[in-house]
């Protein structure tokens, strides 16, 4: 019965890949029109949304929050680390005999940074204000699906299971704040976009003079 974790995964993934396409859809359908005439070029804005508008320097929130930063920087690699784990088991296990070790460090290590962000969510009144159930439900379902793909990769458990445990995060990914793993690009790119056509990205900052936007 190996293939029956491979199954569910793979229908996991066509339903949140579905359901996340209905959302993109209508997101794209509720956008406003633009009258106005161009003044600069959306393309170089959204080449620049991409490319010099994400770099650190360039954010004040960075400077102001860095162990936050580091935290979620650390909690992104070690999800790209566990999926690619997942996809291994699934399609290539022979791909991770030489890579185990280090997905293991990457992947073990996103755990006490998504523990601390939660910390830092419930500790903080502003955040806690803020938070609604998903955030505090979304934390919790990444810690354990990379708690899993730690298991996984340390021998404790086989990839049936580490594929069930990406299926269930799958599940939910539509669902709640986690579809920011497309709608963060897609809400990026039509804000870059938008301000290429005004002129605004890429800011005269952008061509040397340090300035932040």
């Amino acid at each position: 019965m190996d293939w029956l974790p491979r199954l569910i995964l793979a229908a996991s993934a066509a339903w949140a890949a579905a359901a996340l396409a209905v959302q993109a859809a209508a997101a794209r359908a509720g956008r406003r029109p633009l009258y106005a005439t161009p003044a600069g070029s959306g393309a170089r804005g959204l080449l620049y949304g991409f490319t010099g508008a994400m770099l650190p320097g360039r954010k004040e929130s960075i400077s102001r929050h860095p162990l936050s930063f580091t935290l979620g920087m650390v909690l992104h690699a070690a999800l790209f680390a566990a999926l690619f784990a997942v996809l291994a088991s699934a399609a290539l296990p022979g791909a991770l005999h030489l890579l185990r070790l280090p997905l293991l460090v990457v992947t073990a290590a996103g755990i006490p940074a998504c523990a601390a962000l939660l910390v830092r969510r419930a500790a903080l009144r502003e955040l806690r204000f803020l938070s609604v159930p998903d955030d505090y439900v979304s934390n919790l379902a990444v810690a354990a699906f990379l708690a899993a793909t730690a298991a996984f990769l340390a021998g404790a458990i086989g990839a049936g299971a580490l594929q069930i445990a990406a299926a269930l995060l799958l599940l939910y990914l539509p669902l709640g704040k986690l579809r920011h793993a497309l709608f963060f690009w897609l809400a990026r790119g039509d804000l870059a976009w938008r301000l290429g056509l005004r002129g605004v990205y890429p800011p005269p900052a952008a061509e040397g003079d340090g300035g932040r936007d």
